[in-house]
């Protein structure tokens, strides 16, 4: 079974987005601080949760990468409903754009919490540290970090 997908309007989007020099991003930002207990930033920690260390000896449970390529047909429904919107003058091509990217950490978050069944498992040592079962969570500090930003200018 194929999926056929009309893009003019998304193109249509994008390339009024880069004529306006205007980007929404998703993710892990450098100003999200560090975690209270390891000292280090949300990006780094999710970086290492979604690709493993062997270093570490923590699997990779790719919940970044899988939930934004699985969020990419929501998001585009997302994106054409906004732009449809931004034609007609109810929304900004900001707001559009980051209501779309909304879409997106939706999609992220939502792999987040089906990690635990879905990736390895923790390790024995790994529950006795944390006290409980749960792959990817220890406080729900990370989650709470994911973040969009629309940038003007870039």
């Amino acid at each position: 079974m194929t999926k056929e997908v009309d893009t003019k309007l998304l193109d249509r989007l994008i390339d009024r987005a880069e004529k306006g020099s205007v980007t929404a991003r998703v993710g892990y930002f450098d100003d999200s601080g560090k975690h209270p207990r390891t000292k280090k930033t949300a990006a780094d920690i999710a970086t290492i949760n979604n690709n493993g260390s062997v270093k570490a000896n923590i699997p990779a449970r790719p919940w970044v990468t899988d939930g934004a390529f699985e969020g990419e047909f929501p998001t585009h429904r997302e994106m054409r409903k906004y732009y449809e919107r931004f034609v007609t003058g109810e929304l900004d091509l900001k707001e559009s754009l980051r209501r779309a990217a909304q879409e997106q950490k939706f999609r992220i978050l939502q792999k987040y919490d089906e990690a635990p069944a879905i990736y390895a498992n923790n390790r024995p040592s790994t529950i006795e540290k944390k006290g409980f079962d749960m792959a990817l969570f220890d406080t729900g500090w990370l989650q709470d970090k994911i973040d969009v930003k629309v940038y003007e200018g870039e």
